[in-house]
């Protein structure tokens, strides 16, 4: 659908006397950021600044979104929920139309959001940092195309308990998943600071519920911590000698080799910032336990 069709799409099914009457979440700017955006799979970006109660207002049950070449989708919301560190999830669908939908993360007043339309289109709201005491964000028309493969790590066997052994975990079914998701200073930069990035992962953890509930299948996903850590690496001296440390990351004040969805300054070997938008790589790590 080009986007000449979707200013007629929207104009048929929400009347201009409506839109008229409703806020309007995102407003233009000519105001920048300081977070660099080199995003290869960005057509076209505008600076916009966000308008953050609306979200977080009881009675702002709807509101406008600005596109491009003067297309402009009414959302209305379906519901808003409490997230980790006090952030907010808001979802919701296009007036007269379901299958367009938006789903927006908020903490601190950083947005980081995505908005696919009927006809296949993707926007994409991310954080680009302050212009004095403005938060500035970017509404991104993405070309899904561009996003990068997928990639999983090979499939490992768990180990085979001895006869008699019991659950290792006692206190929860097998179908509850706990998760904590740690980053880097790297990640943590290039996302904008550390509530874009956890913005960014609250938006994920949400993703994986609803996949996870519109699955057969019974898992229960729950995001008990995020936090910023220092990676270690195993290391030796340019000839060889020295000592082979164990991989592990500085969690808390301690060495921990063991964490769920680990995100470095990259998904698998691509710019972080495309990862933004390509949730797949973190629900998989999510779902499926891995040590790093």
């Amino acid at each position: 659908m080009t986007h000449k069709m979707l200013v007629v799409y929207f104009a048929l099914g929400t009347s201009l006397a409506v839109l008229a009457q409703v806020p309007t979440l995102l407003q233009p700017t000519t105001l920048t950021g300081t977070v660099p955006d080199n995003d290869a799979t960005v057509k076209r970006a505008r600076n916009v600044l966000v308008n953050t109660p609306l979200l977080q207002s009881p009675t702002a049950t709807s509101f406008a979104v600005p596109l491009f070449d003067g297309a402009q989708v009414m959302l209305v919301r379906d519901s808003t929920s409490i997230v980790a560190k006090g952030g907010l999830i808001w979802r919701g669908h296009a007036m007269n139309d379901p299958t367009t939908t938006a789903t927006v993360s908020m903490l601190n007043g950083v947005v980081i959001g995505n908005l696919r339309t009927q006809g296949g289109a993707a926007y994409h709201i991310r954080y680009l940092g302050l212009a004095g005491s403005q938060r500035i964000h970017s509404l991104c028309d993405i070309d899904l195309t561009r996003l990068p493969e997928d990639e999983f790590e090979p499939t490992s066997t768990p180990p085979i308990r001895r006869n008699g052994a019991g659950d290792t975990c006692s206190t929860d079914p097998p179908t509850n998943i706990d998760a904590l998701v740690v980053y880097t200073a790297k990640t943590r930069s290039a996302a904008g600071g550390r509530d874009a990035i956890e913005a960014t992962i609250n938006l994920a953890v949400y993703y994986a519920k609803q996949a996870y509930k519109n699955s057969p299948i019974s898992q229960q996903l729950r995001l008990v911590h995020m936090e910023e850590v220092i990676l270690y690496r195993d290391w030796r001296f340019s000839d060889g000698s020295g000592p082979a440390l164990k991989p592990c990351v500085w969690l808390s004040g301690q060495c921990s080799n063991y964490v769920t969805g680990h995100i470095r300054g990259g998904c698998g070997g691509h710019d972080c910032r495309a990862f933004r938008y390509e949730w797949a790589h973190l629900w998989h790590s999510l779902g499926n336990v891995q040590s790093i």
